[in-house]
C-alpha cells in the first residue's frame, strides 16, 4: 500500500508536520513558492499578478478556512462515543454463523473449474454461461 507521500504531489506546499489536507497552511506555503520562483526568474512578472488575482477571484483564504473548519468539525464528530448498539452490530459474526454455500453452489463451482481446464481458451464468462444453462436445463426436467 502507498503512503499519502508517496500518491500525492507536493509540489513543496506541505512540509515536513503539516496536516495532509489543504488547509490555510497550504495557501501560505504557495505563496511563498511562487515568490521564491518569482525571485529565481523561474516566472516573468506577471506569474505573480495573476496569482493574486486568481486566489482574490476565489475569495483569498476563504475556501482554506472552509477545509479546515470541516476537518475540525470531523475531528470531533469522530470523539463522540459510538452507541453500545451500533458497537455490537459491528462485531464480526461467529465462524458458525457464517453463511454456508449451498450443494448446488458448490455442483456449479465445480463444474466452472472443470470446464475451465477442459478449454483454457474459453472466457470465464462463456464458461458460466454454460454452466447456468445446464443448471437451468436441469431444473425444467426436475419441475
Amino acid at each position: 500500500m502507498n503512503s499519502l507521500e508517496e500518491i500525492q504531489v507536493s509540489q513543496e506546499l506541505q512540509k515536513p508536520g503539516e496536516p495532509p489536507w489543504e488547509g490555510v497552511h497550504t495557501f501560505y506555503n504557495a505563496r511563498e513558492r511562487m515568490r521564491q520562483r518569482r525571485k529565481q526568474g523561474d516566472v516573468s512578472w506577471s506569474y505573480p499578478f495573476f496569482w493574486y488575482c486568481y486566489h482574490l477571484l476565489t475569495l483569498w483564504t476563504l475556501p482554506n478556512h472552509l477545509t479546515e473548519w470541516e476537518v475540525r468539525k470531523v475531528q470531533r464528530l469522530n470523539r463522540r462515543a459510538t452507541p453500545e448498539s451500533m458497537q455490537q452490530w459491528s462485531e464480526p459474526l461467529l465462524q458458525d454463523q457464517w453463511a454456508k454455500p449451498s450443494d448446488e453452489l458448490k455442483r456449479q463451482s465445480s463444474r466452472v473449474l472443470e470446464l475451465q481446464k477442459a478449454h483454457p481458451g474459453k472466457s470465464t464468462l462463456e464458461i458460466f454461461a454454460l454452466v447456468s444453462e445446464e443448471a437451468n436445463a436441469e431444473g425444467t426436467m426436475t419441475a
